[in-house]
């Protein structure tokens, strides 16, 4: 991964949903995120190889790619991927157990709340950077 780590946090958001996507973007950069937004897994996985993004918020099932599979490519490329948080409309047993193996922080459900995300997101800073916003 390229690019040059500043102080800031940023924050890779791949949905295929346009309005979810803008929607969890304009809520992290309200925050005080760096956002890079990503229509398809592919473009997320460009993105990663690009910037130096210090996690992702994926949505699962995207075309072409899946979020998972975005994981384990960066994870075959650059050994220790950044953190992932995912998220999709299937809230089964199934896909937490699948989340859980490719390495997800996080599963969360479709909508998601504002104060679940807030709260995945600190606890996702202060384990993994530990740093607190």
């Amino acid at each position: 991964m390229k690019g040059k780590p500043g102080n800031a946090i940023r924050i890779l958001v791949a949905d295929d949903d346009t309005l979810v996507r803008a929607a969890l973007c304009e809520f992290l950069r309200r925050d005080g995120f760096v956002t890079f937004e990503a229509a398809s897994g592919l473009a997320a996985l460009e993105i990663a190889q690009k910037e130096h993004v210090s996690f992702s918020i994926m949505d699962v099932d995207m075309p072409g790619m899946s979020g998972f599979d975005v994981l384990r490519t960066l994870h075959r490329m650059v050994g220790t991927p950044p953190p992932s948080i995912f998220i999709t409309g299937d809230d089964s047993r199934a896909r937490q157990m699948e989340a859980l193996a490719a390495g997800a922080f996080s599963l969360l459900h479709k909508p998601v709340a504002p104060d679940l995300l807030r709260f995945t997101v600190q606890r996702l800073l202060e384990q993994h950077f530990r740093r607190a916003r």
